[in-house]
């Protein structure tokens, strides 16, 4: 890695009020390494806990040290550490006591002078800039001469006291914000699937007559296949839309991921489906088995897919089959049989016993009614993702604020970081001489 700039010129544009000062973050705080702890004594359950990058963010324990180790190196509740490695990230811990493992490292400032909370809320903006700024071919690398090199701002220390304490309200204002956001998605979620039951059990539309029977006898249930893999004449030049199990994903479908060929349809077992038609994953990695597709195109399937194929629909309409289908999710995952991974197959489509509304009628106002509803869930949705976007990006804005001294009062009896800074440097020259 390398920096491709002097870290002071970064961040040389950056303006402060009067009473404030700049000066190096090695000046308010001591930068202390991890330690290169053997890697042949870690291990997952025995020994003391052991601080790795990826555990930051989360304060997360995972990995344990059985070796011995010097307790100058153990990161308490509340240490302000940094990521070296990736992207850089910072935290206060919030976990039990841990080791500080290489590529960690600890800020220690002299809470006398700055805050450890006002450093941990202003470092992210410089230690992304510097990031912006780190050319790498693979992982980025932050030295601990360019977070000595930071030139951090020193407000008046009961100035930095009330930015702390504002900044402490407004985040756990933010935090209470997103939690009752965060409940949206699952609100409407549920919500459409209440509708989806209302609607295939008659009761959304008070259907008079609703009637049991089997998918066969609306449709031609069938399958296709995945032309031999490596045989160029069937993937090469193609212009057949082929769909696979995982490209069914309970919506519609408008393009494919592979194209077939012309060739590959005649001499093997796939076969191309007409548009609208409907489609069931009847095997797949993870949730995809039982998730549904409609076709907006003319496309061929592989194996794994059940097409239910239907020119004649004098007695079920397409979108009702469809929503029926998005209502029965977890139900026709049940059906499934096998071991490891569990699969449907073209019996259990063809024999899966369906409620309907006897009349077209009542289908399409079960249809109309359900879109209608879901329309104004959408909105809502839209709305919400709109919101989450403005609340996500108020920390940015607060920080923002807070760095430029705006956030709060800037008070006459505060004094000046003059002095501050010069008492700094008093106590370092006097640290020196001893």
């Amino acid at each position: 890695m390398s920096l491709v700039h002097r870290v002071e010129d970064l961040f040389k544009d950056k303006k402060y009020p009067e009473r404030w000062q700049i000066t190096t973050l090695n000046t308010v705080a001591t930068i202390q390494n991890g330690y290169a702890f053997k890697s042949r004594l870690f291990n997952s359950t025995e020994g003391f806990p052991l601080l790795r990058i990826r555990d930051i963010l989360e304060s997360k324990i995972e990995t344990y040290y059985s070796g011995d180790f010097s307790e100058e190196y153990i990161v308490n509740a509340d240490d302000l550490i940094i990521g070296m490695d990736g992207d850089f990230n910072h935290a206060l811990w919030k976990n039990k006591p841990t080791l500080l493992n290489q590529r960690v490292c600890r800020i220690k400032p002299n809470e006398n002078f700055i805050l450890k909370k006002f450093i941990f809320y202003g470092i992210g903006e410089f230690l992304k800039i510097i990031n912006e700024n780190t050319s790498s071919t693979t992982v980025k690398h932050l030295s601990s001469k360019s977070i000595n090199e930071i030139p951090f701002p020193l407000p008046p220390l009961p100035e930095q006291e009330r930015i702390v304490a504002k900044l402490d309200s407004l985040f756990a204002q933010h935090e209470t914000m997103k939690k009752a956001l965060g409940r949206i998605p699952q609100l409407l979620k549920d919500f459409r699937q209440q509708v989806l039951t209302q609607a295939i059990t008659g009761k959304l539309t008070n259907v008079p007559d609703m009637q049991m029977r089997l998918m066969s006898d609306f449709f031609d249930v069938k399958t296709g296949a995945t032309p031999k893999k490596g045989e160029k004449k069937f993937y090469e030049n193609a212009n057949i839309y082929w769909i696979k199990s995982g490209e069914v994903k309970n919506s519609y479908i408008y393009k494919t991921e592979e194209l077939i060929t012309e060739l590959a349809v005649k001499t093997t077992n796939a076969k191309i489906f007409p548009k609208d038609t409907i489609l069931i994953a009847m095997y797949g990695e993870g949730k995809t088995r039982g998730q549904i597709g409609w076709m907006k195109i003319e496309a061929a399937t592989n194996q794994a897919i059940a097409a239910l194929v239907n020119e004649n629909l004098e007695l079920i309409t397409r979108k009702y089959i469809y929503l029926y289908c998005l209502s029965q999710y977890n139900e026709i995952r049940a059906k499934a049989e096998g071991g490891n991974q569990p699969n449907l197959n073209l019996s259990k489509i063809k024999n899966w016993e369906i409620t309907i509304p006897k009349l077209i009628i009542e289908q399409e106002k079960i249809t109309n009614r359900v879109e209608n509803l879901f329309a104004k869930a959408d909105i809502i949705e839209e709305r919400y993702k709109t919101l989450k976007e403005k609340i996500d990006s108020l920390p940015q804005a607060i920080l923002h604020k807070a760095f430029k001294g705006e956030l709060v009062p800037q008070l006459p009896s505060d004094g000046d970081a003059k002095d501050l800074l010069e008492e700094i440097l008093k106590l370092k020259k006097e640290i020196k001489k001893k």
